[in-house]
């Protein structure tokens, strides 16, 4: 029995409408490499578009995404950037404070809707680490402190 796949609501209508309009799509994750023929099963049997081994972008030795968005900018004109989470987009965002991370989106409200789509993931991502600091040692109960001491509004 395989698991079953959850999809975020309309994403595969979405990339097979852009594939069957001659888009090109890459999947870029930061998944292990290791599960790269994993990935490759997950992207066919949802019948995905570009779902082949030369669109498929893992994790090798740099967490950050940039160098494989690069590497398909020398072939591609990429017109749009799909993800769910801030470093899907641009390297601006990596490994910076709540406060930088939100000056960073707000200096690029012209790319969002257009050239950058959110597909919200609110159970995981790298926010996350933002809110600890980028400290991986930390207890359940420091987070939770440190997450109570960002929240605005609580006493009133």
């Amino acid at each position: 029995n395989k698991p079953e796949i959850q999809t975020v609501p309309g994403a595969v209508d979405f990339l097979n409408y852009a594939g069957k309009k001659g888009v090109s799509i890459f999947y870029i994750s930061n998944r292990d490499t290791s599960g790269l023929h994993l990935t490759f099963s997950v992207l066919q049997r949802l019948k995905l578009p570009d779902a082949n081994l030369s669109h498929i972008l893992l994790l090798s030795n740099d967490f950050s995404k940039e160098g494989r968005r690069q590497s398909v900018m020398k072939d591609y004109d990429v017109v749009m950037l799909l993800g769910d989470n801030l470093n899907d987009f641009m390297q601006v965002f990596e490994e910076k404070s709540i406060n930088e991370r939100s000056a960073a989106t707000d200096s690029l409200k012209n790319e969002w809707g257009k050239k950058f789509i959110v597909l919200p993931n609110a159970t995981y991502g790298e926010w996350e680490n933002a809110f600890w600091g980028y400290k991986d040692n930390l207890t359940d109960d420091e987070k939770v402190a440190m997450l109570k001491a960002l929240l605005r509004g609580l006493d009133k």
